[in-house]
C-alpha cells in the first residue's frame, strides 16, 4: 500500500503569521495534534501540541512561526511500511505528504490504523499480547495538572480516569485540559507544561469524556476500530470489575508491523532522539547491548525486538527524561517505563525491572 491510499488530503494548514490561539482552537475543534505551517504554497514545518505545551509560559498571541518544528516528510508514492518506520523513529504523530515541493496531504498514525487490515493481519492478536501492563491512570478528584504531568511523561494525549474504587469512569484528553485552561486568558502557564497561572484547580473527572474500554483477551482488531472511530490514541483494557489492567495504544499496534525477515539477535529500535544526541545514543546502545545479552541467557530467546522511545523536557532549569519501552520475543511481550534527570539511570531502571520480571517468571 502507498501513502496516497491512506493519507488525509483535506489538510488543515496555518500561515506562519497565524496566532497560537488560532492553532490551539483548531487543534481542539478538530481533535488533531499537529498542523502544517505554510507561507504561500511553501511548506515550512509543523506546529505540534506537545511542543507548544511544554513551554513554561505560552503567549496566545504569539505567531506560530516561533513554534515550528521540522519533521520528516514523505511522498504520495512512498510505501506505507516505510512511513510506519519513520513515524516510529521520529516519535511524531503525523507526517506531511509533499509532492513537487507542495503540501498535498498528511499521513497520521490514526490514518494508518484505519487501513491496518490491508497492511497487517491482526486476526491472531489479542490485547493481552501487546498492551502496556503497568497502566498510569488519574483519579477523578485529581487535578488536571497531575493528569498533564502524566501525559507528558508518557508522551500521550489521553489518559484513563478512574473513580475512588479504581474503576474506569472516563478518558481525559489533553485538548479538554487546554480548553478549560485558556478560557479568557492571553497567556497560559503550568510549570513546564500548562495550566492556570492563578493556580485555579480543575478536577480531571469534571472534564473527562465517556469511558471507552476493551477486555484482556478481546481481539486487537476491536481496539483498533474503537480508537479509529473515536479519534483517540489509547484505549484502556479493563477486567470484569472495570478496573484498568492495561492500555493498548496506536503505537502498540503499529509495533506489530515489522518489515523484513527476523534475524538472529534482538532488534533495538530507538525513537525520540535527534541526530545531535550522540551521547544519549551511545548510552542507549551500550546499556541495551548489555541487557539483551543477559536477556538471551535468562530467557533462552535469541531473537526479538526492543522498542525504546525517549521524551525530553525542560523543567526547573534542567532536562528530565521519560523513557517508554516494549520488549517482544517469542511469547514474551512486556512494557516498562521510567523517568529521571539522569538518562543512564533512567534507562538502567527500565532494564533492571525487565530483568526482575524475567527472573520471577523463570522461577514459576
Amino acid at each position: 500500500m502507498k501513502v496516497n491510499e491512506a493519507m488525509t488530503t483535506e489538510t488543515v494548514v496555518l500561515n506562519k503569521d497565524a496566532r497560537v490561539s488560532e492553532a490551539l482552537s483548531k487543534m481542539n475543534e478538530l481533535r488533531i495534534h499537529q498542523i502544517p505551517v505554510v507561507t504561500g504554497n511553501e511548506y515550512l514545518g509543523v506546529i505540534s501540541y506537545s511542543e507548544m505545551l511544554r513551554r513554561r509560559s505560552l503567549q496566545l498571541m504569539a505567531k506560530v512561526e516561533n513554534f515550528i518544528i521540522n519533521t520528516p516528510t514523505t511522498t504520495p508514492s512512498t510505501d506505507i511500511l516505510d512511513v510506519v518506520k519513520m513515524l516510529r523513529d521520529s516519535g511524531v504523530n503525523a507526517l506531511p505528504v509533499i509532492d513537487k515541493k507542495k503540501l498535498v496531504g498528511i499521513i497520521s498514525r490514526l490514518d494508518i490504523l484505519r487501513k491496518i487490515e490491508s497492511i497487517y493481519d491482526l486476526s491472531g492478536s489479542r490485547n493481552s499480547q501487546i498492551m502496556s501492563d503497568n497502566p498510569i491512570v488519574v483519579e477523578e478528584d485529581e487535578t488536571t495538572d497531575v493528569a498533564a504531568d502524566h501525559m507528558r511523561d508518557l508522551g500521550e494525549s489521553e489518559i484513563p480516569v478512574v473513580d475512588k474504587n479504581g474503576k474506569l469512569s472516563g478518558i481525559l484528553r489533553m485538548d479538554s485540559i487546554v480548553a478549560a485552561v485558556k478560557q479568557g486568558k492571553d497567556r497560559v502557564r503550568y510549570g513546564e507544561y500548562i495550566g492556570y497561572s492563578d493556580k485555579v484547580k480543575v478536577a480531571a473527572g469534571s472534564i473527562s469524556d465517556s469511558p471507552l474500554s476493551v477486555k484482556l483477551f478481546d481481539p486487537v482488531k476491536e481496539s483498533s476500530e474503537l480508537m479509529a472511530k473515536h479519534n483517540v490514541h489509547i484505549v484502556p483494557v479493563v477486567d470484569d470489575e472495570q478496573r484498568v489492567v492495561g492500555i493498548v495504544g496506536v503505537s502498540d499496534i503499529l509495533d506489530l508491523i515489522s518489515p523484513g525477515e527476523e534475524k538472529e539477535g534482538v532488534l533495538i529500535e530507538v525513537s525520540g532522539l535527534t541526530p545531535d544526541d550522540d551521547d544519549l545514543y551511545d548510552i542507549t546502545y551500550f546499556l541495551s547491548s548489555k541487557f539483551t545479552t543477559k536477556f538471551a541467557k535468562l530467557s533462552g530467546h535469541n531473537t526479538g525486538k526492543l522498542n525504546i522511545h525517549v521524551i525530553k523536557y525542560k523543567e526547573s532549569g534542567g532536562i528530565k527524561y521519560s523513557i517508554r519501552t516494549r520488549l517482544m520475543s517469542g511469547n514474551i511481550s512486556m512494557t516498562e517505563s521510567s523517568a529521571d534527570w539522569n538518562f543512564g539511570k533512567c534507562l538502567s531502571a527500565v532494564f533492571d525491572s525487565y530483568e526482575a520480571r524475567i527472573r520471577k517468571e523463570k522461577e514459576r
